[in-house]
């Protein structure tokens, strides 16, 4: 799930004014040494270090890219570079892609799959486990996508009062489990 939420966030980044993005790790006794030494690396978005360093970085990685200016970078005094070189890229062999620039997550998957049906190290629970939570990966995506819709609708409607199109009613409100199971 963390990749797909990567996918919309890098999307949305992009999109924005902002010509920076600053690395943030959560910085506490979970977070990787790896990690840990990137918290606060601010580069050029368009760095070749974000096609395959753009968070998540390996399994249960919680870190993050903000996406900043350049004057809100120094603000906050945090070095800019100018590029990547020099910088060893820090994602897992799994993870070393940027789920913001591939429409081949499907693919992905099926390849992490067939993975976990080979990995000695776990035991067959635990595959079949996993296994299991990855089956729902389509669905969870599309309903995923849907809400993030209705929440960019909402918010650019409602909170912004940008109306752009003629619409007199917004419906909102929670879905009910069954259109969240259904949908």
């Amino acid at each position: 799930m963390r990749t797909i939420y990567a996918k919309s966030r890098y999307t949305g980044q992009m999109l924005s004014s902002a010509t920076h993005f600053r690395y943030t790790a959560v910085m506490d006794n979970l977070t990787r040494a790896k990690h840990r030494g990137m918290h606060n690396l601010v580069l050029p978005k368009t760095d070749p270090f974000w096609d395959t360093n753009y968070p998540p970085n390996g399994w249960n990685c919680r870190c993050q890219v903000e996406a900043i200016t350049l004057s809100e970078a120094k603000r906050r005094g945090l070095k800019v570079r100018e590029n990547s070189n020099g910088i060893n890229g820090i994602a897992d062999i799994d993870f070393a892609y940027n789920p913001g620039k591939t429409d081949k997550l499907d693919e992905i998957l099926a390849k992490k799959k067939d993975r976990f049906k080979l990995n000695t190290k776990l035991t067959s629970k635990e595959v079949n486990a996993i296994l299991k939570d990855l089956g729902n990966f389509t669905k969870q995506r599309d309903l995923y996508v849907w809400k993030k819709g209705l929440n960019d609708m909402v918010d650019e409607v409602i909170v912004k009062n940008n109306q752009k199109t003629p619409l007199n009613v917004v419906q909102v409100g929670l879905l009910s489990k069954f259109i969240s199971e259904t949908a």
